[in-house]
């Protein structure tokens, strides 16, 4: 098999903090250390095309499939990307957290 597909079915997003007020905050789901946003298929080998795919969706209702390193499972997480929950515009981040991508295997 390709050895390169099997490798990016264990990447995703790992949450490390979250904003206060931001989208993830609000969804009371999300676990920081805990948690890898696992990218439509579509973008995961892309970050700058999946930062665009919530671009796209600011302000409208998304699902996120989630992995959850603790707990070894999936769930989906409905989010509302934003950039409008800064009142001071010093964050600029339209889930409201701190991710990195990374292998979550």
């Amino acid at each position: 098999g390709n050895q390169n597909n099997i490798d990016l079915a264990f990447y995703g997003y790992r949450i490390y903090s979250i904003m206060e007020n931001g989208p993830m905050d609000k969804t009371k789901e999300f676990k920081p250390l805990e948690d890898f946003i696992i990218p439509p298929e579509e973008y995961k080998q892309d970050k700058i095309m999946f930062m665009g795919y919530l671009e796209r969706n600011l302000n409208k209702r998304i699902e996120l499939n989630v992995y959850n390193l603790k707990t070894r499972s999936f769930k989906s997480v409905s989010i509302i990307p934003s950039n409008e929950w800064d009142k001071n515009n010093s964050n600029k981040s339209i889930l409201g957290g701190n991710v990195r991508y990374e292998n979550f295997a």
